[in-house]
């Protein structure tokens, strides 16, 4: 019996096995697809300022890594989502990150690769984290969590290694001693 109470407050995620058998989508949820929205919107814009070939491969960048955020998070939902706060916490937690992108977004062209570059590595680090606990808590589904978490890690170290393997990064710092 305590232990409905717990998972009311702050339970595992759902397992992969538990099926719904009939699935609402919450004002939670919707809010945070809008969230989206607008980070879209926002390297949209980016584009409009920036047409030419350098602009769409910064856009589709973006963009490739926006729909990555929202297909992993949406996934993670519909898959392990459960009605308890531990559920709600975490999409909260994702929106801040996605916001965080988007005010990264709106950076001097000088400070967005790093911005954005910190904001998407937080946001993959976060994914990471949410399919890596799916493995703790269902031990069921652990050998199947397994290439996921891999690939997210990877993807993070892909991100952060994009951004440090950039040409002339250390150039900034040369004049200024």
């Amino acid at each position: 019996m305590i232990r409905k109470n717990v998972s009311i407050w702050w339970g595992p995620p759902r397992q992969f096995s538990a099926k719904l058998e009939e699935r609402k989508i919450s004002w939670l949820e919707l809010f945070y697809d809008l969230v989206y929205v607008i980070v879209i919107s926002k390297a949209t814009h980016h584009l409009a300022q920036h047409p030419g070939w350098d602009g769409l491969k910064d856009y589709l960048y973006i963009f490739i890594m926006i729909y990555w955020g929202w297909v992993n998070g949406s996934l993670y939902y519909d898959l392990h989502g459960s009605p308890g706060i531990r559920t709600r916490f975490m999409t909260l937690w994702q929106m801040v990150a996605v916001a965080a992108l988007a005010v990264a977004l709106d950076s001097p062209d000088d400070k967005l690769i790093f911005r954005g570059t910190i904001a998407l590595a937080v946001l993959q680090g976060y994914i990471t984290y949410l399919w890596w606990s799916v493995g703790i808590y269902d031990k069921h589904h652990r050998k199947l969590n397994r290439p996921y978490t891999l690939c997210y890690l990877a993807a993070l170290v892909t991100i952060i290694s994009h951004y440090l393997c950039r040409p002339g990064l250390c150039d900034c710092y040369s004049g200024s001693r």
